[in-house]
């Protein structure tokens, strides 16, 4: 009888085993890839993209397009973020020169809003998380605090190469990139276009920037609205933070505290940034230096940046204003719409347009 029971209690234990572990694999990427640094995961499809969620601290890289306007993330709340203020993602994440489409999330009643919620560990900053060569078309994000097209909080590490255009809005923390840098984060060659909304703290690039963030080679064509203060063209509110080398240029629209660069601050370092004067429609505060439009779209004006490698500036692309380089590398290479115009198209590209059309689905 005792040998009935230890063989039971066995068969209870594997059983357990066996439970545990098929829950692990449940769990585990669905795609190629082992998740390190010479390996990452391989992101195809929409689910799998929503599975970075289980490994917080792996290496990805997108390996295609992603459309969002899909079951479930097209209803009720839409996209939950990756990541949130207790398990936040701390990994590397290689968008590979792809594009994220329709990203809708109104974040139901949850903060830290975005494609991904928190990046980096504020109990870990010597591990920085790093996000690059993506960009997310179209995205439609609203949230109660910390709204970001990308992320609503960063915590020690990279953003580079990334892109927004489409809508974002929230209450406080609203920014088109990124709702709040909270420490050491930096941002290089990215930008938004499109609208950012909230109350307060609210910029087309960064909703709040603080304690050793930095915005390098960017900018915000985005309109701004802040129903009760702090509303800028690319910075909301600024601390400890610096700006080089980065323009905006959109309306700016707020009761108090408006900047055509950076709305408001404490310690804030801005070298050779500008705004669009005639379109911000708010009057100079010594952050950002302002220009009438026809400057905005004279290569002359931007003395120091670097267009031989970084920024390009061309009629076409734009409406005249400066881009960035990799935005064309990025049409050539992914194969995506919408990110820059007019590049040279290959003949037999347009030879075969035609027949494109003809077995194209119709769709949002």
């Amino acid at each position: 009888m005792g040998f009935l029971k230890r063989k039971g209690f066995t068969l209870f234990l594997l059983a357990l085993f066996s439970f545990f572990l098929l829950a692990s694999e449940a769990a585990a990427f669905s795609g190629s890839g082992a998740g390190t640094e010479g390996n990452p995961y391989i992101i195809m499809t929409a689910d799998q993209l929503d599975e970075v969620r289980n490994d917080l601290d792996a290496h990805y890289r997108l390996g295609a397009d992603i459309d969002l306007d899909v079951s479930p993330y097209n209803e009720g709340q839409g996209w939950i973020a990756i990541g949130d203020s207790i398990n936040p993602f701390i990994g590397t994440f290689d968008g590979n020169w792809h594009t994220i489409r329709n990203l809708f999330t109104t974040g139901g009643n949850w903060d830290y809003i975005g494609l991904f919620g928190v990046l980096g560990d504020p109990d870990d900053l010597a591990d920085p998380f790093l996000v690059k060569n993506l960009l997310l078309e179209d995205v439609e994000v609203g949230s109660p605090y910390y709204s970001g097209g990308l992320v609503g909080m960063t915590f020690a590490g990279t953003v580079e190469n990334c892109g927004v255009t489409g809508s974002v809005s929230g209450f406080i923390n609203v920014g088109g990139l990124i709702g709040q840098v909270s420490t050491k984060t930096t941002i290089r060659r990215c930008f938004m276009k499109g609208t950012v909304q909230g109350d307060t703290w609210v910029g087309g690039l960064v909703g709040d920037l603080e304690y050793a963030g930095s915005i390098v080679d960017s900018y915000a064509l985005a309109d701004v609205e802040a129903t009760t203060a702090m509303c800028g063209g690319l910075v909301g509110y600024g601390m400890e933070m610096s700006i080089y080398r980065s323009y905006a240029a959109g309306l700016v629209t707020t009761p108090s505290f408006a900047g055509g660069l950076v709305a408001k601050g404490s310690d804030v370092y801005v070298e050779d940034s500008y705004y669009d004067e005639d379109v911000a429609g708010v009057s100079g505060n010594g952050w950002g230096t302002p220009k009438y439009t026809f400057e905005m779209k004279t290569q002359s004006t931007y003395a120091g940046w670097d267009f031989a490698n970084v920024w390009a500036i061309r009629s076409d692309v734009n409406e005249g204003y400066p881009s960035l380089r990799w935005e064309e590398n990025f049409m050539e290479l992914g194969g995506s719409g919408g990110c820059s115009a007019g590049l040279p198209v290959p003949m037999f590209l347009l030879l075969l347009a035609p027949l494109a059309l003809l077995g194209r689905k119709s769709g949002k």
